[in-house]
C-alpha cells in the first residue's frame, strides 16, 4: 500500500533536484561560455583589434559579436580567405566542456 505521504515526500525530492539542475546548469554554461569567449578572442585575427574587443559573453553560454563583419572574417569571401576562429574555438573547448558536464551530473547524482 502506498502512503500519500511518501508520494508527497517523493515530489518534494524532485522538485530540490530539478532546482538543483537548474542552478548547476547555469554556472556550467557561464564557465563555459566563458571559456568559449577566450578562445574566439585569442583566435579572432587582430588587424584592428576591433574584433577581438567586440566579442562577448551576454548571458551564461551566449555570446556575442558586436560587429557585422565577423562572418566574413570567418567564413571569408570571394576576395579575401577565410580566417576561421568560432570552429577552432569550440573544437578547443567541447570536449572539456562535455566532461565537466559529466562530472557535475555525476555529483548532483550522487547528492
Amino acid at each position: 500500500m502506498i502512503d500519500a505521504s511518501d508520494v508527497a515526500d517523493y515530489a518534494r525530492h524532485l522538485d530540490i533536484a530539478a532546482v538543483r539542475v537548474e542552478v548547476e546548469a547555469e554556472l556550467w554554461a557561464g564557465e563555459w561560455g566563458e571559456h568559449l569567449t577566450e578562445a574566439m578572442i585569442a583566435r579572432a585575427p587582430e588587424r584592428t583589434g576591433a574584433l577581438k574587443r567586440a566579442i562577448h559573453q551576454v548571458e551564461p553560454g551566449g555570446i556575442a559579436i558586436g560587429v557585422d563583419y565577423w562572418p566574413f572574417v570567418d567564413r571569408g569571401t570571394a576576395r579575401q580567405a577565410p580566417q576561421p576562429f568560432i570552429a577552432p574555438a569550440f573544437a578547443t573547448v567541447r570536449r572539456p566542456a562535455q566532461a565537466d558536464a559529466g562530472r557535475r551530473a555525476l555529483r548532483l547524482l550522487r547528492r
